[in-house]
């Protein structure tokens, strides 16, 4: 699934084709479904299946339509590279699908513009909603302050290491997710295919 880097631009590319009233609450939603990486909780408590766009567009609730925008995101994404063999349901392929994280966030480093970066900064550290989910309150304003500090990070080095800190991720598991990375990336395939994913995602908006 993509990453939270990833979320905000498929969320700023929904909302350029979608308006919503309050665009910063839809981007907190669209990143806080994966605030289960430093809240430890189940994956199941914050992410649903089978959302649609049509439940997106109805949703009256800006923050939660955000919410399922980033589950509907997470399933178009997994679809995409499912063609080239990475089953969403094998945890075999969960180093390649992190890697291809890795690849897409590179990549994007080089879209995001800065004065969009820092009003979106600014916005994910205004609110601290999902009590709904039972998630504490603290834990959604680190999570949102996390983004927004990968969000600022001079690069992909800087993000990286601030999501070791925030995660207690070892050294030489990022290294060996880079090495990985490295070895897709001299495919070529891999980069392209990652490029095409975003452009499938997007013309579906």
């Amino acid at each position: 699934m993509p990453s939270p880097i990833a979320h905000i631009y498929y969320a700023r590319e929904y909302l350029a084709r979608n308006r919503r009233k309050d665009s910063a609450a839809f981007l907190r939603g669209t990143i806080f479904p994966d605030v289960r990486y430093i809240a430890n909780i189940d994956r199941a408590i914050t992410h649903r299946r089978d959302v649609s766009l049509a439940e997106v567009a109805q949703c009256e609730d800006d923050w939660t339509a955000g919410v399922l925008l980033h589950c509907w995101v997470d399933e178009a994404w997994m679809a995409y590279f499912e063609q080239y063999g990475l089953d969403p349901e094998d945890q075999s392929f969960d180093g390649q699908r992190t890697a291809l994280k890795l690849m897409e966030d590179e990549q994007l480093q080089r879209l995001l513009d800065s004065l969009n970066i820092k009003q979106i900064a600014l916005g994910l550290e205004g609110g601290v909603e999902g009590a709904d989910y039972g998630v504490a309150k603290v834990a959604v304003g680190n999570w949102n302050e996390l983004v927004a500090s990968l969000l600022r990070a001079k690069d992909t080095k800087e993000a990286r290491e601030l999501i070791m800190k925030a995660m207690h991720i070892a050294p030489i598991v990022i290294k060996r997710l880079e090495e990985r990375e490295a070895r897709m990336h001299r495919s070529m395939e891999w980069p392209e295919r990652v490029r095409d994913c975003r452009r499938v995602v997007i013309e579906m908006f």
